[in-house]
């Protein structure tokens, strides 16, 4: 699993860089499993654990229930794009980061997430800013928090 290409302004020393190639394991993890999941691949997620926790842990399971009982359909493919780390984070008392903060671009017209007896409408907001907040636990990144953040990249 290849490590996207980012951006940053932060200046990181090699345990922050070390952090953040940690968590876009995760964060790569993370997408490669959604689109396996929701595209009928349903026992994929069974590897969200490995990749999520927390709230987004949540969100997808949620999503991958309803498109399995057929309440919903998804469509297209889920692929992030200019991925900015943000920030890089140590707990207090940890001489290690624990926390990294991606922000990165959805294009929403290349993936639809819909009830079933919904089409697709025009989006006026096709390009959206998106951050996903990354957390080491246990030796283990993982993708704990989802959020929108703007509507343009």
């Amino acid at each position: 699993m290849a490590i996207p290409d980012y951006e940053t302004d932060l200046d990181l020393d090699q345990e922050e860089k070390k952090a953040v190639e940690g968590a876009l394991v995760a964060f790569v993890g993370y997408f490669q499993t959604v689109n396996k999941a929701y595209s009928g691949d349903f026992a994929a997620a069974d590897d969200f654990p490995e990749y999520a926790d927390g709230e987004a842990l949540k969100s997808v399971n949620g999503d991958v229930e309803v498109i399995e009982d057929g309440s919903y359909r998804f469509t297209g493919d889920v692929t992030p794009s200019n991925i900015e780390i943000e920030e890089v984070e140590s707990e207090a008392g940890s001489v290690s980061p624990t926390a990294v903060t991606v922000h990165f671009c959805f294009d929403l017209s290349k993936w639809s997430l819909l009830p079933k007896n919904e089409s697709q409408t025009p989006k006026s907001d096709e390009l959206v800013t998106m951050e996903h907040n990354i957390y080491k636990e246990s030796g283990n990144w993982k993708v704990t928090e989802q959020t929108l953040r703007e509507r343009k990249c």
